[in-house]
């Protein structure tokens, strides 16, 4: 029972809305989204020995992230036309999934590697976009007057 009342003390934090986040590619929003997710991983290097005993060692490895978000697609969206522009042009973008005054989120460069449209005939129209990050994922930093 010391567990669960530890878990409701009073050091308890603020709760963040996912409606918050946003994803952007540079400083545009795509339009008409409905989840975005950013995905963080390392990769661990087995550094035991026959002498480390009955338990295995490691150390973390490189780093590695992507995300993706999904929604409705909307006609003319600068956002989702950017991403679309990179993808067909294979060209690297600033992406951010972030809160409004930037106080919660990430970003970093990547590739759009994935876009999928479905026109199904029952539903609106929608989209879904993965990416791949080609180097660091840093958090983002609170706008001035934040």
């Amino acid at each position: 029972m010391k567990n669960i009342q530890l878990l409701a003390g009073e050091s308890d934090g603020k709760a963040v809305r996912g409606l918050d986040l946003i994803m952007k590619v540079g400083s545009t929003a795509i339009g008409g989204q409905k989840n975005a997710k950013v995905s963080m991983k390392s990769d661990v290097l087995d550094t035991s020995t026959k002498t480390s005993g009955d338990w295995k060692r490691n150390i973390a490895g490189a780093k590695e992230w992507s995300g993706s978000c999904d929604g409705f697609y909307y006609i003319d969206d600068t956002g989702y036309d950017a991403a679309v522009t990179a993808f067909l042009n294979s060209k690297e973008v600033d992406v951010v999934l972030a809160n409004e005054g930037s106080t919660v989120g990430f970003k970093g460069k990547a590739l759009i590697t994935g876009l999928d449209i479905d026109a199904p005939y029952d539903d609106a129209m929608s989209y879904s976009m993965e990416i791949t990050g080609t180097g660091a994922l840093v958090e983002v930093e609170p706008s001035p007057g934040v």
